[in-house]
């Protein structure tokens, strides 16, 4: 691993050096500082640190770690906040910087940093998290070190900003619409359009179970497309195509409307089910509704124009068996023969020599094609060298999950080639899931920073990038 927060107690972090949000004197008051104390020696510990003297902020000094799981205790004294105007950012940037640099002289291979400066010196924590962040990332770049963001509290991790107040908003978002979806079996948006009157196209991710419930919605307004083209009269009827019953002055009982539009509904069940070249699916659906025209007409004209039953019934022969010259359609023109039913079932070898390149092969061809070098995408998927050389060295390699999506990050993939990069290696991204979502939602920003993106999953508890 290369860089990750946790929430923990520093003094139980196991490092090769701890860092000590330390008092200018050789002293210990509250704090981290006196938790390390504590948990060190604080005599032992004390006795090091007046060796030392006093520390300038922004500097950094080291002695043993003694009783603490660690072998260095880095010392070093954050800025007191003011107004931001005093040179606080500057000073804050030194600790860290200053820090990283004194573990790498000692030999060191992974640190553990608190906050520095959030606690009794005052110091804004969105923006001390934001400059510890960029420190580490701009020092991990030229060096491997394993470092650890240490946060005591959640009250001490603090997000801000445009670009995270996002978040929040777009995971909602889909967490509703996946909701929806999951129980009535059709998404928020095409229930809406139906229910405004338009049609929604079904997307080709819903299950067998929840386009059946939107064919069966479709099928009953078709029919009631049907049934208001019947109360008004077909083109074959007003051309003598299909002769219609004489019609009755009188008005119909609701209850023979009803009837009508039941036995209207049932002919297209019946159509469906003798010939299978009848789509209800978006097209014809779309169709049928543009072609619906309401028109203003008086009693008497709708009278006059009404079709029987049987009219209906013979349009509906018509548009199912006949072709558009009225003569019999051929058994194959609606017997919907597909391209798979036509074509020989292949065999399992012929299926073996169409396999397309495993993630890994995929991964190095992008490497190369993006103009980056190894070194620089693994460190901005923030994996270390090993697993590098690892994925490097076996073309089947298996990576988990978060790895293979910290690699998309860091070749800046676009949503839809990091859905198929996914795909190469057996995952997909998931509307249920709260990492996908903020994965998802950043790389609809165009932002593929593995680090930034790292510190909103832990502000909603989801497993780091890369670690």
């Amino acid at each position: 691993m290369a860089f990750q927060i946790i929430r923990n107690d520093i003094t139980k972090v196991k490092a090769d050096a701890i860092v000590n949000t330390a008092n200018p004197k050789p002293k210990y008051v509250s704090g981290v500082d006196y938790a390390i104390y504590t948990a060190a020696g604080a005599e032992k510990l004390l006795a090091e640190r007046q060796k030392i003297g006093d520390i300038i902020p922004g500097q950094a000094a080291a002695t043993p770690a003694f009783a603490l799981p660690a072998k260095h205790i880095i010392h070093t004294v954050g800025p007191a906040w003011i107004d931001g105007k005093h040179g606080e950012t500057d000073t804050l940037r030194s600790c860290y910087a200053n820090s990283l640099a004194l573990a790498q002289k000692l030999g060191c291979e992974s640190i553990a940093f608190p906050l520095i400066a959030t606690g009794v010196e005052g110091f804004p924590k969105s923006e001390a998290l934001q400059i510890a962040v960029r420190v580490i990332v701009e020092f991990l770049a030229n060096a491997d070190m394993e470092i650890t963001l240490v946060v005591f509290d959640e009250a001490s991790f603090v997000l801000s900003g445009s670009l995270f107040s996002g978040v929040d908003a777009f995971i909602d978002n889909n967490y509703a619409d996946d909701r929806f979806e999951s129980e009535y079996g059709v998404g928020m948006a095409e229930m809406s359009a139906v229910q405004a009157g338009n049609a929604a196209p079904v997307s080709s991710a819903v299950s067998d179970d929840a386009e059946e419930v939107v064919n069966k919605r479709r099928r009953s307004l078709f029919a009631d497309v049907l049934f208001r083209r019947g109360k008004r009269g077909s083109k074959e009827s007003a051309q003598g195509m299909v002769p219609a019953r004489p019609h009755k002055e009188e008005t119909k009982p609701l209850e023979e409307y009803e009837e009508e539009r039941e036995e209207s509904e049932e002919l297209c069940e019946e159509a469906i089910e003798d010939s299978a070249e009848v789509s209800f699916g978006e097209a014809s659906f779309e169709k049928a509704l543009e072609e619906e025209v309401f028109e203003e007409k008086t009693f008497e004209e709708s009278q006059a124009k009404a079709p029987t039953l049987e009219n209906r019934e013979a349009e509906t022969f018509r548009k199912v068996v006949l072709d558009e010259d009225n003569s019999f359609a051929s058994p194959m023109s609606f017997s919907r023969p597909t391209e798979e039913a036509a074509k020989p079932k292949r065999t399992l070898d012929e299926l073996m020599k169409q396999v397309s390149e495993t993630w890994q092969e995929s991964l190095l061809r992008m490497i190369d094609e993006r103009g980056y070098t190894d070194t620089e995408v693994y460190k901005r998927a923030n994996v270390d060298r090993k697993l590098f050389s690892k994925i490097r060295s076996n073309v089947n390699y298996q990576p988990k999950k978060i790895t293979a999506m910290a690699f998309a990050l860091a070749l800046h993939l676009s949503l839809d080639e990091t859905r198929d990069f996914l795909r190469r290696a057996g995952y997909a991204l998931s509307p249920s899931s709260r990492f996908d979502l903020i994965v998802e939602y950043f790389i609809e920003q165009e932002v593929w920073d593995t680090y930034t993106i790292n510190l909103a999953l832990f502000d909603h508890n989801q497993p780091l990038l890369g670690v």
